[in-house]
């Protein structure tokens, strides 16, 4: 009978599946724009060392005058910029300087909030904000020149595990590092101005990136207290 016919053809074609294509190309551009890093599984434990070396050296930066040896420490608010041929970091913080009275060889400890804007080895580029905090550690008079290493206390004190696929089938790193940097730097202080320029070194990446670049020059402008 006709109903038979039917529902044994409606029978026969319930079994089968129709696999949906596979997409091996992509037409996605060359450059997108991501606006958070993506940090798991991060390797910390050098970093950790440096944080714990950084924060041990502030006990060498008195609160006060200790017989007449050192200054009280100076207070300055800076903004800076520094940049390289694809990237740019923008910000402003504070500064602790002290130094000895008798040969201005001294410590400062900064910490500055920034927005940040690098291109990846992938050409994707990346936006974030970053919480950098170091030590700098030099000669401070009229005519300074210091030497400073630091690192992101951002991404050092949240673990950003936010699933994001946009990079797990394109690159996947478990050895990432906190961001932290080294540089060197140069200025002049007419009270209560200072100007500088300063070179850095960065280390800048995610589990799923990293920078394409890592040295910085930069520019600081600072009023003291």
């Amino acid at each position: 009978p006709e109903g038979q016919r039917v529902f044994g053809i409606d029978a026969a074609l319930s079994p089968i599946y129709v696999e949906q294509p596979h997409y091996t190309g992509s037409a996605l551009p060359k450059y997108q724009t991501h606006c958070c890093k993506i940090n798991h599984k991060r390797t910390t434990r050098p970093m950790k060392y440096l944080a714990l070396a950084l924060l041990s050296s502030l006990a060498f930066i008195p609160t006060k005058s200790f017989a007449g040896i050192y200054e009280s420490p100076d207070m300055n608010l800076f903004v800076k910029s520094e940049h390289n041929s694809t990237d740019s970091i923008t910000s402003a913080g504070i500064e602790f300087m002290a130094k000895n009275n008798y040969s201005n060889f001294g410590a400062a400890f900064t910490t500055a909030l920034g927005s940040a804007e690098v291109f990846t080895k992938k050409g994707d580029r990346e936006t974030f904000l970053t919480l950098d905090s170091g030590i700098k550690f030099g000669y401070f008079s009229d005519f300074f020149v210091y030497g400073e290493v630091g690192l992101d206390l951002i991404e050092l004190a949240v673990y950003d595990d936010r699933d994001d696929h946009d990079y797990s089938d394109r690159y996947d790193d478990d050895h990432n590092n906190i961001d932290g940097y080294v540089g060197v730097g140069m200025g002049v202080d007419s009270k209560p101005f200072r100007i500088e320029i300063y070179a850095r070194a960065r280390e800048i990446d995610s589990r799923y990136w990293e920078a394409q670049n890592h040295g910085y020059a930069g520019l600081q402008v600072s009023i003291s207290f």
